[in-house]
């Protein structure tokens, strides 16, 4: 754990919008690494990341786990809530699993904020194979701390 950013750098990172640094500190967090999920775009108030495929992500029944598509989801979905300087703690999201993916061929995810009031913020993310939608987060919803 020794090459993770201080949690202070990553907080820095997202008060002044440092989104590179945001990117990287995601991207870099064991989780990711183990599934390795890769960060396409990453820009205020959206960004894009990308599970490539691989035979540790399939489940009993053949098809990509879900916790893996969820993980990714939520990846992306918290690069674009943290994207606007303002740390942001997930409170909760509304999952929809809409088809199975092969864990032969690559998941992309696309998430966006869709809405802030104050200190909540809401991101929708879409999850695709291909031209197949396998995942919605219809809304995660996230308490954004002020900015230090």
């Amino acid at each position: 754990m020794s090459d993770l950013p201080a949690p202070e750098a990553v907080t820095e990172a997202i008060r002044t919008e440092d989104l590179d640094a945001l990117a990287d500190a995601l991207a870099g967090s064991p989780l990711a690494r183990a599934l390795g999920i890769v960060f396409g775009a990453v820009e205020p108030g959206r960004a894009e990341a990308r599970l490539p495929a691989g035979p540790d992500l399939v489940n009993f029944l053949g098809f990509a786990h879900t916790g893996a598509l969820f993980t990714l989801a939520e990846q992306a979905m918290a690069a674009a809530a943290n994207s606007l300087g303002y740390v942001g703690l997930p409170l909760n999201c509304d999952v929809h699993f809409l088809s199975g993916a092969r864990p032969d061929q690559d998941v992309t995810a696309s998430a966006r904020v869709v809405d802030t009031q104050g200190r909540i913020a809401r991101v929708a993310v879409e999850v695709r194979q291909g031209d197949t939608e396998v995942l919605r987060l219809t809304e995660m919803v996230f308490l954004r701390h002020a900015k230090a």
